[in-house]
């Protein structure tokens, strides 16, 4: 029985619960309602003060940018009279500065022409000059050629009178002849059955016919070598036609050789082609009696004559001497 009474009891109680919540609810919404409003104020009153501000701060600066204007325009103004007054001074310096410069350009000119006049004047003297100073030169050269050549023709040698003779040399030394070369005769190389050809000492191929080689064999004291090889490469050939130091009936070459300046010569090549020659008669300073040449020589200043030639030459000399 005694729990049914307190289940009544609240029962009874519930809608006065309800109704203090609702109140509550209420409060709390006109508490938030009037601190919104009070917000909303303080803002309208912040953005009135804020505007306040503004306004007079835009006062304050649309004054600042009148005076700065006004200042400007002053200082335009100021600008604009001191170009003018800077143009009519450049305008002036100009006109003065141009009428100078045609002044100068008039002296200028008459310079240019006195100066045009007195280098045509000095060139036509200078051409003159060097005309007539040519045709001197030109006449004393033709004079002296001529007198160098009949010099010349009298003494190609430039004797003097009482000038000792130049040594005598002989031919051997220009002209070291040597004996025979003893070369080796070529021979085709034995081979036995079941052995190989000799190989040349020089290119080290088998000595045997074929590829450009005869086949035969020359010996040395140093190797053997196809008769090619040696007598190309390990003979003594001549400085002058380049020909083995041998003899070459079909060119005339008897075989005999011979050194000049230390270089090998067949005695025919220097005879006739490659030996130094008389300064007078142009022939090689070497025996030959077909034209009565001996094979003695001088020395004259460099100059090698044969002593035949010499000896005519001052006997001539000394003939003009007692003619003059």
């Amino acid at each position: 029985e005694s729990p049914q009474p307190a289940t009544a009891s609240r029962q009874r109680q519930s809608p006065r619960i309800m109704a203090t919540a609702e109140e509550r609810e209420a409060i709390r919404l006109r508490e938030r309602e009037a601190r919104e409003t009070a917000e909303l104020a303080e803002l309208e009153a912040q953005l009135a003060r804020s505007r306040e501000q503004f306004a007079a701060e835009s006062a304050q600066r649309a004054e600042e940018d009148k005076r700065d204007l006004e200042r400007m325009a002053q200082e335009a103004q100021r600008a604009d009279l001191l170009t003018r007054h800077h143009d009519r001074s450049l305008e002036f310096a100009m006109r003065q500065y141009e009428d100078e410069w045609e002044v100068f350009q008039s002296k200028l000119r008459d310079q240019g022409r006195h100066y045009d006049n007195e280098l045509a004047r000095a060139k036509v003297e200078t051409d003159s000059a060097f005309e007539r100073e040519q045709r001197e030169r030109e006449g004393m050269q033709r004079a002296l050629a001529a007198f160098a050549a009949q010099h010349q023709a009298s003494n190609p040698l430039g004797l003097l009178h009482g000038q000792p003779r130049p040594p005598l040399h002989t031919s051997a030394d220009l002209f070291t002849q040597h004996e025979a070369l003893d070369l080796p005769s070529p021979y085709w190389p034995a081979r036995e059955q079941d052995q190989q050809y000799p190989r040349c000492s020089s290119c080290w191929d088998e000595i045997r016919p074929g590829a450009g080689f005869s086949g035969q064999a020359c010996k040395a004291t140093d190797g053997v070598f196809h008769s090619e090889c040696y007598f190309k490469k390990r003979a003594l050939h001549c400085a002058h036609c380049s020909r083995t130091l041998t003899a070459h009936p079909e060119h005339n070459l008897s075989g005999a050789w011979g050194r000049h300046q230390g270089r090998p010569y067949h005695v025919e090549c220097y005879q006739y082609e490659a030996g130094p020659r008389c300064s007078i008669c142009f022939d090689v300073i070497f025996a030959n009696p077909l034209k009565n040449f001996s094979g003695n020589w001088r020395d004259v200043k460099g100059r090698q004559v044969h002593e035949e030639c010499f000896l005519e030459q001052q006997a001539k000399f000394a003939e003009q001497g007692a003619a003059q």
